[in-house]
């Protein structure tokens, strides 16, 4: 740059500027999601900072609810970014299980049956002719008189998307009595889960309460709720894993009210 005077004198000067660099924030497409099955946001860029709409500074977040999700990307050099994603529900089935008595130990199983869902049955029986069902309501004889951890899953074909439920029955040579985990509303949030969940219920009267969580072998990995005196009405604890002590994978959550008994299972993708 020249500049001159009332006199004719010209004075010159030169300065450099330069241009940085900022941060390239993509967080993909927006996205649906099956209700039961978080999703990881990923903001990139390592060694910058960042604020999420949720309120974390982490370089991911785990997505569990549908909503619209934004970050802004802040690196070395004080520029930003920002870029946002819509996170959507896809179809997702319910795996409720309800039960009747036939005669003796067979068994009428009912999930709740809509079109383009298939259905996968484990009766928790491994003496008997076949332990396994697809159909939406089959009957299953069972081996003999006992208790036994009954499993749903449930397939939305279209969506992908799936829901599995445990329910605990006491079967009899005069009929089945059915303690399940819909009767005390028995449920975990969010679940699948990365360390930690809340697990629900609700008492119709006030009650004795244990709450244990075993792994597939029968194993106690934790207890929760030690055989305490509830009152009626909602309760939420927490079952926490966030030291990963336990492994990732899927664990049954074990509520006994009374003496009887209801059963859920739980998905901990947590890796150690």
């Amino acid at each position: 740059m020249a500049v001159t005077n009332a006199l004719g004198c010209i004075s010159r000067d030169t300065i450099s500027v330069n241009f940085n660099a900022t941060p390239v924030v993509n967080l993909g497409a927006d996205k649906s999601i099956c209700s039961n099955t978080p999703t990881t946001l990923d903001a990139g860029n390592p060694g910058a900072t960042y604020l999420w709409s949720t309120g974390a500074t982490t370089q991911t977040i785990v997505a569990a609810n549908v909503g619209t999700y934004s970050v802004t990307v802040t690196n070395a050099n004080a520029c930003t970014t920002t870029d946002e994603i819509i996170i959507t529900y896809k179809a997702t089935p319910s795996a409720s299980i309800t039960t009747s008595s036939i005669n003796l130990l067979n068994v009428q199983f009912n999930a709740i049956v809509a079109p383009g869902q298939t259905y996968n049955w484990n009766f928790g029986d491994p003496n008997s002719v076949s332990n396994v069902s697809s159909l939406a309501n089959p009957v299953h004889t069972f081996s003999a008189a006992g208790q036994y951890f009954v499993s749903l899953t449930v397939t939305n074909v279209a969506s992908s998307c799936t829901a599995t439920n445990t329910d605990t029955i006491t079967v009899q040579a005069v009929g089945i009595n059915n303690i399940n985990a819909k009767h005390y509303q028995l449920q975990a949030a969010p679940n699948p889960f990365t360390g930690s969940t809340k697990l629900a219920f609700n008492l119709p009267t006030a009650a004795q309460v244990s709450m244990e969580v075993y792994d597939l072998l029968g194993r106690n990995i934790a207890t929760i709720i030690a055989n305490e005196s509830l009152v009626a009405g909602a309760h939420t604890v927490s079952y926490v894993n966030e030291d990963q002590s336990n492994a990732a994978g899927i664990y049954l959550v074990k509520l006994t009210v009374n003496g009887t008994t209801a059963i859920i299972r739980i998905n901990d993708i947590a890796t150690k």
